[in-house]
């Protein structure tokens, strides 16, 4: 996936029989106007159902009415230990940064309401259902039922929003109602 002007030299020598250094093969890349620089990574788009799912995404987006609202949600892992990359410094010197000790990590579980802008969250010391359950109690204690009569929850595909446990809950709680983002999405 990478490559170097020390590979493009030993590949143009074993394919063409000419030797050329790297240094020259860097010298006519950037004649052509190329850079080096790190590639953007993108998720694979291969769902059968994409469209269908986005068209539900959307047609219940849409039409929303006053006692209906639509909700974002997703977890993340946070670790604490901080990231370490390169950074300029004197020579003979170097820099020290301070660890926390071990590597923690918490995990969040957060929700955001497309029409108000308002974001509920929980956290854990893990990314189980029980998080994503707990979020979900949040969102419906936040949206009274007397008030809403329909919450749309949008979700991925993590193995939280699968588990029998949320099903349960889901069925326990018949205005909320989970729509599926493409896989990948």
């Amino acid at each position: 996936t990478r490559w170097s002007c020390a590979t493009l030299a030993l590949t143009w020598q074993a394919t063409r029989g000419m030797t050329v250094s790297a240094d020259t093969l860097r010298r006519w890349i950037h004649e052509v106007d190329w850079v080096w620089k790190r590639p953007k990574l993108v998720a694979k788009d291969d769902d059968p159902r994409r469209v269908e799912r986005l068209a539900r995404i959307r047609v219940t987006f849409e039409p929303l009415k006053r006692s209906e609202a639509m909700i974002c949600a997703d977890a993340l892992d946070s670790h604490l230990w901080p990231k370490v990359g390169y950074a300029w410094m004197p020579t003979g010197m170097h820099m020290t940064v301070m660890t926390p000790g071990t590597n923690e990590q918490r995990d969040l579980a957060g929700a955001l309401d497309l029409a108000t802008g308002a974001l509920r969250h929980g956290v854990a010391a893990r990314t189980t259902n029980a998080l994503f359950r707990d979020l979900l109690t949040r969102i419906d204690a936040c949206y009274p039922a007397e008030r809403y009569s329909r919450l749309s929850v949008v979700v991925d595909h993590d193995t939280i929003h699968h588990a029998k446990a949320v099903e349960q809950w889901l069925a326990a709680h018949p205005r909320l109602t989970l729509l599926w983002l493409p896989t990948y999405g």
